[in-house]
């Protein structure tokens, strides 16, 4: 085996991509998917908690190497004492749409969150580990891209990273970036690895530069998760809304309609004409006719309904109401603007679909490829509607 080389940090920090930001933690790198800046206007430190996750965060790097080694730590986020015993942070080696090489590494720090979502002040720190993958096929004189994604439901600490060859920052096209914001449900924290969550499954497809700012727990129309979209280089702008505004109660019919008018004008004050889809909630039996708060039963291990749909009487939301404001928001806005569309979200997962909510909120692993390729289809279709930028979108039109 030939000897193993360093990448000095510098090029290192020039390989992460998918990230808002990297810090420089003193041991190494840390991949942030929200700037340092909107730690100030949360509440607590639950969105912090889940911006660290790094869904859509990988290294992207030209090499003839045959084997790469990284040196890291993850911290992983968890509510009962059992979750930390079965958590996986898993590490995918890709090259095109190949898989090359895949480790799943159980422990690291863990943080046991509060009944908030933010940390308690219980953790148990774990120490570095060391995890190799290998690139087959690997050619001394044919120098090929990979990307090693990062864990999509931990944080992770790059200590280090070798290889028996060269590693070069990739400096050739990445394909139109898309960001997408949304929830867990794009977060997509139950899925068995980072190559499963739905935007990265579509984005593979469609040869698509992911920033996935899927927050889970927390699309909540947070001016902070605006100002970082309007901020961020887009040539395709996603938000897909709902869910948490229902399960947290976070609204009513009379403060959501406006506070989705001023996320939408604060993307724009960034992002002009920059084609802007706005995705509406997916199905979810439990909250279609019955607003939130939705609270976790632990009896049967799923998500429930806490209030009745008479609340909605006294402008308490439902998904289905939710989701008719979406539209009809949509639809005026798009009369002054061309290149802002709306997708229903149940085209990715509709009534049919349930049995993939294990918890009658999140789908299965399953479920969220299932999304992934679906949105991909629709991506495909034949009508151009949001342009060259990104891939044809005409069911996604609202104007006219």
């Amino acid at each position: 085996m030939k000897e193993l080389r360093s990448v000095p940090q510098a090029v290192l920090e020039r390989l992460v991509v998918g990230a808002a930001e990297v810090e420089r933690t003193g041991s190494g790198l840390m991949p942030r998917r929200l700037p340092a800046w909107t730690s100030a206007q949360m509440v607590d430190d639950a969105p912090r908690v889940v911006a660290d996750q790094t869904a859509g965060v990988r290294l992207d790097f030209v090499t003839t190497a045959s084997v790469v080694e990284l040196r890291a730590n993850v911290t992983c986020h968890v509510w009962p004492e059992s979750d930390a015993l079965s958590r996986k942070s898993v590490f995918a080696l890709t090259s095109g749409e190949d898989l090359l090489d895949s480790v799943a590494v159980t422990g690291g720090t863990v943080v046991y969150l509060g009944s908030d979502g933010s940390p308690s002040g219980r953790a148990s720190q774990g120490t570095p580990f060391t995890i190799t993958l290998r690139l087959p096929g690997a050619h001394a004189h044919r120098p090929r891209r990979a990307e090693l994604w990062l864990p999509h439901n931990s944080a992770v600490d790059i200590l280090g990273l070798r290889a028996d060859a060269e590693i070069l920052p990739y400096a050739g096209p990445r394909g139109p970036r898309w960001l997408h914001h949304g929830s867990s449900i794009s977060h997509c924290q139950a899925a068995v690895g980072p190559l499963q969550v739905w935007p990265v499954v579509a984005s593979r497809q469609l040869g698509l530069d992911l920033l996935d700012l899927g927050l889970a727990g927390h699309s909540l129309l947070d001016p902070f998760v605006a100002r970082t979209i309007r901020d961020s280089s887009a040539d395709v702008i996603s938000v897909k809304l709902g869910i948490n505004i229902v399960n947290g109660d976070a609204f009513t019919r009379r403060s959501f309609v406006p506070a989705l008018h001023g996320f939408l004008d604060t993307i724009r004050d960034g992002h002009p004409t920059t084609p802007l889809l706005v995705i509406s909630p997916v199905y979810c039996g439990i909250h279609e006719y019955a607003p939130g708060p939705t609270v976790f039963d632990p009896v049967t291990s799923a998500f429930v309904a806490t209030t009745a749909p008479r609340d909605t009487a006294m402008g308490a939301l439902t998904l289905g109401a939710v989701r008719q404001l979406v539209e009809d928001t949509v639809r005026r806005r798009a009369l002054a603007d061309s290149n802002l569309y709306l997708l229903d979200g149940r085209e990715l997962l509709g009534e049919p679909d349930q049995h993939h909510l294990f918890d009658n909120v999140h789908p299965d692993s399953e479920g969220y490829e299932m999304m992934g390729n679906r949105f991909a289809a629709l991506a495909r279709k034949p009508r151009s509607a949001v342009g060259a930028a990104f891939v044809p979108l005409s069911d996604f039109s609202v104007a006219g």
